[in-house]
């Protein structure tokens, strides 16, 4: 894969020539020794946690109640494509609440991240957040349509070529019509709640499909912004409105790629960031990390307490696990406990998936072997007239044994890319990693098999590991 590393909050970009647009897997070989962690960076640079304050991703007034209403009234096309299966529903659900972890528990895990492996490097072996994680965990489809941000040319939206749906060019207008008020030309979630849910009357009317499906595709439009894809600032990016509108009259959109793209994008940021890792102050999908501490490490949060009114999640068909980690308050670490605690390979689950988390899963089967394939996951976006894509690395075949699979020695680590104005790229790395998959294999989750690490994986990993075990005691006192 084709690149340059440039100096730069990113460290790295793309360059246009054939290498840069080309996939290709590389064969197994020597592994070079990676030095690449926050906590790394932290020791060699005398970086710290000052004044840091976990950038939590805020709800706009009346998300909660607008959310609840969609799921109530309006979910018809956001239910699964087979019978008792659920599309987005689950993860409309897991959105309706706040999660907050300990600062220095999770300060301490993210200094084990590196940007190399995207991964989370342990003393027993690396972890890190899958595609089936955000399956089961956040509910987010991994099979589906590419999704990609940006606005179609005036001609393709014109009514006679039906390329879109029949209300997309009236939520562009809304959009528009909201910049305009703004000298930044940005629409904040609170004007578009407030256009769509906060000032509309009681009872809720619609005169015909069509703005039924307008008023599900305007929700659709912030959860996506505000939930799912989140590293712009709290604005509607105008690019979303084409995924909303398709989602929104019942369009399979692969959500997982692009999703877990942007939250290992924000990662990167956080870990590779000249000056420090408090300085990035964009609020980005902590909320994924949360639910997956919850999920993987034991006993670092209290007895689920009491929020906000909410139904009842058995309406729901497929239950994501985020769901048991809402209204849950995080027991309180220090730096050395932190520490103490991740050195404990009894407090972290290797596979924490067990039948209730499986039932009722859409297309199980073929969602886990896209899970296990090693890619890139690309997430296009358009922000500010600027059409980026972040092309992600994704390593499955260094974290085996959270599919429960046996762990062998892993191929060496892929590059990950920032692209300008690259479509071809965005599709390429996508069709890749939804590449068809022979039918009806069967997956290891629902089993008691246990994935086991061999001796030559071992021995690889003491060796590999050095640099980081060195690094690592240093900041045990905070």
């Amino acid at each position: 894969m084709g690149g340059r590393l440039v100096p730069g909050e990113h460290g790295w970009h793309s360059e246009h020539n054939f290498d840069a647009l080309s996939y290709h897997p590389l064969a197994l070989g020597p592994h070079a020794e990676l030095r690449c962690t926050l906590e790394s960076r932290i020791v060699s640079k005398h970086l710290g946690w000052e004044n840091h304050k976990i950038p939590y991703v805020e709800r706009p007034t009346g998300y909660t109640q607008w959310g609840t209403e969609i799921l109530a009234h309006h979910s018809f096309n956001l239910r699964g494509g087979e019978e008792h299966t659920d599309y987005i529903c689950g993860a409309i659900y897991c959105s309706l609440c706040d999660y907050t972890a300990s600062p220095p528990l999770l300060q301490s895990l993210l200094e084990k991240w590196s940007p190399q492996t995207n991964n989370f490097l342990f003393s027993h072996g690396e972890y890190t957040i899958t595609l089936l994680d955000m399956l089961l965990m956040a509910g987010l489809p991994i099979d589906g349509d590419p999704y990609e941000e940006y606005i179609p040319p005036l001609k393709e939206l014109n009514a006679s070529s039906l390329l879109f749906p029949n209300f997309y060019f009236t939520l562009l207008e809304i959009w528009e019509e909201l910049s305009s008020k703004h000298r930044d030309g940005l629409v904040p979630f609170r004007d578009w709640c407030d256009y769509f849910h906060n000032n509309r009357p009681e009872p809720l009317t619609f005169d015909s499909l069509r703005d039924g499906r307008l008023y599900l595709a305007a929700f659709i439009k912030v959860w996506l912004c505000n939930f799912v894809f989140v590293g712009t600032g709290p604005y509607i990016r105008p690019g979303v409105l084409v995924m909303a509108s398709w989602i929104a009259i019942g369009r399979k959109i692969s959500l997982s790629p692009s999703a877990l793209s942007s939250l290992y994008f924000s990662l990167r940021r956080i870990s590779m960031h000249p000056v420090g890792p408090t300085y990035p102050k964009a609020s980005w999908p902590v909320h994924y990390v949360i639910g997956w501490m919850h999920l993987y490490l034991k006993r670092t949060f209290g007895a689920k307490g009491r929020g906000d009114r909410l139904p009842t999640p058995k309406i729901l068909r497929m239950q994501p696990s985020m769901i048991s980690t809402m209204f849950r308050p995080p027991n309180k670490f220090s730096s050395e406990a932190a520490y103490d605690f991740f050195e404990n390979q009894k407090n972290i689950a290797w596979c924490p998936y067990s039948s209730r988390n499986l039932t009722r899963v859409d297309q199980l089967p073929r969602a886990f072997m896209l899970s296990v394939r090693r890619g890139i996951l690309p997430w296009r976006f358009l922000f500010l007239d600027i059409d980026l894509c972040v092309a992600e690395a994704y390593h499955p075949d260094r974290v085996a044994r959270q599919f429960m699979l046996d762990q062998l020695i892993p191929y060496d680590p892929l590059t990950s890319l920032l692209t300008e104005d690259d479509v071809d790229i965005a599709y390429t790395y996508w069709s890749h990693l939804l590449r068809p998959i022979q039918e009806n294999i069967q997956h290891p989750l629902d089993s008691t098999y246990e994935g086991k690490s061999f001796l030559a994986w071992a021995n690889w990993w003491n060796k590999f590991l050095k640099p980081f075990s060195t690094v690592s005691h240093s900041l045990r006192a905070g």
